[in-house]
């Protein structure tokens, strides 16, 4: 068994356009990536791994961490609060409570009485919606 991970608190500030959908912020983050590597690519960036980290920054801000590689290694038995869960997997922690209320991810009560959420039954649950969707 792996030692308990300490909990973290995410603050996160609200999405700046709320008419968005998912495809639309995916949409938005990709562009602003894609801006940067014209600026780049035309020599207008002096530097270029301090603007990419800025950047990595300032989407991380309204919660979108996946243009960046993960901080924090982790092993596939950890159980983990719902924020921190929902951070490693790039979902909302209220995804998260409402799959394992319907039984979809495995849920305990960890030693300090808050409820932990395995990460390996959250993966082998967004494996199955994944396969799902693709009609295997």
């Amino acid at each position: 068994m792996t030692a308990r991970a300490p909990r973290r608190r995410w603050n996160v500030k609200d999405w700046p356009w709320p008419g968005d959908d998912a495809e639309d912020k995916a949409k938005r983050i990709a562009l602003s990536y894609r801006r940067l590597v014209y600026d780049i690519a035309q020599g207008t960036i002096d530097d270029p791994a301090g603007e990419l980290y800025r950047l990595d920054e300032h989407w991380a801000q309204f919660g979108h961490y996946w243009p960046r590689p993960g901080p924090m290694p982790v092993d596939e038995d950890d159980w983990l609060c719902a924020a921190d869960l929902a951070h490693l997997i790039d979902k909302a922690p209220t995804d998260i409570y409402r799959w394992a209320r319907r039984g979809k991810i495995e849920q305990r009560v960890g030693p300090d009485g808050a409820p932990e959420y395995s990460l390996a039954s959250a993966r082998d649950y967004l494996l199955q919606r994944r396969q799902k969707r693709a009609g295997l």
